[in-house]
């Protein structure tokens, strides 16, 4: 696998409110007959608010458009098709205390 990202963060409010943007693209170094070698390309963002020290709630969102790698039955569990690309987006909670 070879890959590359990048990534950029800002904070809108300083020590409080942060928001962070990244890529990324993915190329199998190997393949068989019948796919490509590109695995795919990432985007995400995270926005977190600090609410206390060491309190944090965030927000995260990806989506990956899928390369022609999957265009091959082999890595597609034996299915004809391409699968859909995939998404998420879920919420954090993080408290560390002492």
């Amino acid at each position: 696998l070879q890959a590359a990202s990048l990534q950029i963060h800002k904070d809108l409010v300083p020590h409080k409110l942060k928001v962070k943007a990244a890529g990324g693209i993915g190329y199998a170094s190997k393949t068989l007959e019948g796919m490509g070698s590109q695995v795919g390309t990432e985007i995400n963002i995270n926005l977190r608010w600090t609410m206390r020290v060491f309190m944090d709630l965030e927000l995260h969102a990806a989506y990956l458009w899928l390369g022609d790698f999957f265009d091959s039955p082999v890595v597609n569990g034996g299915l004809d098709e391409r699968p859909n690309d995939p998404w998420t987006v879920f919420a954090t909670f993080k408290w560390i205390s002492f």
